[in-house]
Order: C-alpha cells, then sequence, then structure tokens
C-alpha cells in the first residue's frame, strides 16, 4: 500500500483479522496482534508479548478510546479499531507523497 497511490488499493484485508480476533498494531516484529482469549496459543497472540510491548499496545488502545476488553469481545470493536488504524497509515502515507511511477519494460 505504500507502493502505489492509496486510491488505486482495493482490498478487504484489513476486515480479515477482525474477524478472526486481531487487531492491527505493528509492534516489535508482529504487525496484528491477536487478542481474544482463544488465541492464547497463537504465534502473534497478545499474551506472549513481552512486557514492555503490551504496555505500549495498551497505551495506544487508551490514546485511542478502546479498550482491551472491548477489542476481545466483539469483533464489531475489532472491526471499528481495525478502520481507524488504516485511516491513520492512509494519512501517513499521503503525508509522504509517495508516488508510483508506470515503467514500460518493453515494445518501445
Amino acid at each position: 500500500m505504500k507502493r502505489y497511490p492509496w486510491y488505486s488499493v482495493d482490498s478487504t484485508s484489513w476486515v480479515r483479522p477482525g474477524s478472526f480476533g486481531s487487531v492491527a498494531f505493528n509492534v516489535g516484529t508482529y504487525s496484528k496482534i491477536a487478542v481474544t482469549i482463544e488465541s492464547l496459543h497463537h504465534p502473534d497472540s497478545y499474551y506472549k508479548l513481552k512486557p514492555h510491548d503490551k504496555n505500549n499496545f495498551l497505551n495506544h488502545l487508551e490514546k485511542m478510546n478502546y479498550n482491551l476488553t472491548d477489542l476481545q469481545s466483539s469483533y464489531k470493536y475489532r472491526h471499528m479499531y481495525n478502520i481507524e488504524s488504516m485511516l491513520d497509515l492512509c494519512k501517513n502515507i499521503e503525508g509522504n507523497k509517495i508516488t508510483f511511477q508506470r515503467q514500460q519494460l518493453s515494445f518501445i
């Protein structure tokens, strides 16, 4: 999404993590965090984060007016959180003025 113009992105991949118990958050090597109790053994589980990363995540949730309990119990909250995260990503990408220039590789 950072390589191509934002208006050219057409995907529903943002909704899938929320449906399966995860939220988008970039901490350490994780780009998403599985927050539900059922995801306890998931490799990207909140419960497997280092204490410092957990604290960063919880502070971030508080700034966005979310709490872990709501995200754990409802896909609707996870979807709302993920939408807001994608909007923030969009603002950051547009602020960087990243543009894609087509490169013709043949026929001329």
